[in-house]
């Protein structure tokens, strides 16, 4: 899961050349039983929060700011964990975004 986020940065990264083309040429469904739709589990949080640490770790090696990707990071996080809620904190990705977000307003 978050194959895009872990993925994206990287071929742009090692491109020589980007293009932009400001259009919506992107279509989202959703269906039910798609993973998208599914109960969030402790593997989609492991996922999020390994492409999100990935995606810092490279912007930062590449001297790229990553002021907004920790702030989509954050935002994604708290999604996460609304969704879980009724859930509870039984698994360790649970746990380890609640830790994510202590640290982040530790560091605020």
């Amino acid at each position: 899961m978050y194959e895009d986020e872990a993925a994206t940065h990287r071929m742009i990264l090692r491109s020589h050349k980007v293009a932009f083309v400001n259009d919506p040429h992107y279509s989202y469904r959703l269906r039910s039983g798609s993973v998208s739709r599914d109960i969030i589990d402790d593997k989609n949080l492991q996922d999020l929060v390994r492409a999100y640490k990935m995606k810092i770790a490279d912007f930062t090696t590449a001297w790229i700011p990553t002021k907004n990707v920790r702030g989509r990071y954050l935002a994604a996080i708290k999604e996460k964990l609304e969704q879980t809620r009724d859930q509870g904190p039984q698994f360790p990705g649970y746990r380890e975004c609640q830790e994510v977000l202590r640290l982040a307003d530790l560091n605020q």
